[in-house]
């Protein structure tokens, strides 16, 4: 970072360049190299910390004490970097939190295209198949994926998002559920309706006729507010289905973009050295789980439809 220009890196002696990224321990403001932080993982000065020598910037380096908690900051800032109170004010103005360099989900700017290139490899590693799409999409050009609209069970399953999956597996059977006990409650009132006349369903040739006759002879001697309710109910419940595929259509995208960071996190936890080579497994996609889900959800339908129709 600009303000650093001049310094030296605390690990390897060399100079910051004018856009290198730089990482300041919170307990002494000894600055770093991004990478050489991450490889060490911890200040060269940690056994220091507290003490009247344990760091001093360079002395061509022009600095500024913090009144509030005496740590120096290089001079031109407005905020103190350690306790983030304003700097040569008496006042306790709360300056607002730094982003964390090491953390991925960051947003690269332009003092950060090394970040944003490593980002980008570790997003490709994952997605592996239509990585063109995905970077538009995370990029905010793509905020409807047709694929998770049509058929999200699938698509969820395919992208190895089994928690989103899974959740959308069994609100979406338990929907089905009501709707198949409801037309149940509905069948039921037309048929004792008819059976209440005699009539024989094999009397009628179509279902206009069927109709006709219902209307004219059944439909003056049922309860017809009930069978209003219960068809009201059936549209409820067929409209929160088509809400959640239109909300998965559009929050998709996002969920994916979560689920990736979240993933490569556990994998650097799991390897620090050699998580690059878990991403692609733990990534990509799985087809036999998506067909595994989806004729799950379908075998599931039919036994609830069984369960409703076929006793």
């Amino acid at each position: 970072m600009n303000k650093f220009e001049g310094q030296k890196c605390q690990m390897c002696g060399k100079e910051f360049k004018e856009k290198e990224l730089v990482v300041v321990c919170p307990e002494c403001g000894a600055p770093y190299h991004k990478e050489c932080f991450k490889n060490n993982n911890e200040c060269v000065f940690m056994e220091k910390h507290g003490e009247a020598d344990c760091y001093a910037p360079d002395n061509n380096t022009e600095i500024v004490a913090c009144s509030n908690c005496g740590k120096n900051n290089p001079k031109g800032m407005e905020f103190c970097e350690f306790c983030n109170k304003q700097l040569n004010s008496k006042e306790s103005t709360t300056a607002v939190q730094l982003l964390n360099n090491l953390d991925l989900r960051a947003k690269p700017t332009a003092n950060s295209s090394e970040m944003a290139a490593d980002e980008e490899k570790l997003i490709d590693a994952f997605v592996i198949f239509n990585t063109n799409y995905f970077k538009k999409a995370f990029q905010g050009q793509k905020k409807f994926n047709f694929g998770a609209f049509v058929c999200p069970i699938f698509y969820y399953f395919y992208r190895k998002m089994y928690a989103a999956g899974s959740a959308f597996f069994v609100v979406i059977l338990m929907l089905i559920y009501m709707i198949c006990k409801q037309l149940r409650n509905f069948y039921s009132i037309l048929m004792s309706g008819l059976e209440s006349l005699g009539v024989n369903l094999d009397e009628f040739s179509s279902f206009d006729q069927l109709w006709t006759f219902v209307k004219i002879n059944i439909l003056n001697n049922i309860d017809i507010i009930s069978l209003r309710r219960k068809a009201n109910i059936i549209m409820f419940f067929l409209l929160l289905i088509l809400v959640m595929m239109i909300l998965s259509g559009f929050l998709t995208n996002v969920i994916y973009k979560n689920h990736i960071y979240t993933q490569i996190e556990k994998c650097r936890k799991i390897s620090s050295d050699n998580y690059q080579k878990l991403i692609p497994i733990v990534g990509g996609v799985s087809l036999w789980s998506a067909i595994l889900a989806f004729l799950s959800f379908i075998f599931c339908v039919i036994y609830i439809f069984q369960y409703f129709f076929m006793v």
